[in-house]
């Protein structure tokens, strides 16, 4: 079922005011009129980095869980973890550097 907005009109004024009200619902731009983008796009990159960035193929949102578990199933905790991580991040960017798939 389609929603619907309905209201009752005293004046000309009010009517015209409601639809510029509406046309403002249909816009699809986007504006940054405070210029806090800039500054939510600066801490979104700082906390979660990589995630701002249009991912195109599945495997990058299984490579990094992977490494993780990877990590986790050895029972490493601590700097050993990390370091257990950092590398098989590592192995996995290399073996897809070595690979042919250059389709964007």
């Amino acid at each position: 079922m389609a929603s619907r907005l309905s209201w009752l009109d005293s004046s000309r004024d009010d009517q015209n005011r409601m639809r510029e009200l509406l046309k403002l619902f249909s816009d699809a731009e986007s504006r940054d009129e405070l210029g806090v983008g800039q500054v939510r796009d600066a801490f979104s990159d700082l906390l979660f980095p990589g995630t701002s960035v249009l991912q195109t193929r599945a495997r990058y949102l299984l490579i990094v869980p992977w490494c993780y578990q990877e990590a986790q199933r050895r029972g490493l905790r601590g700097e050993r973890l990390a370091a257990q991580i950092d590398g098989n991040e590592r192995k996995a960017i290399a073996a897809l550097l070595r690979g042919d798939d250059t389709e964007v």
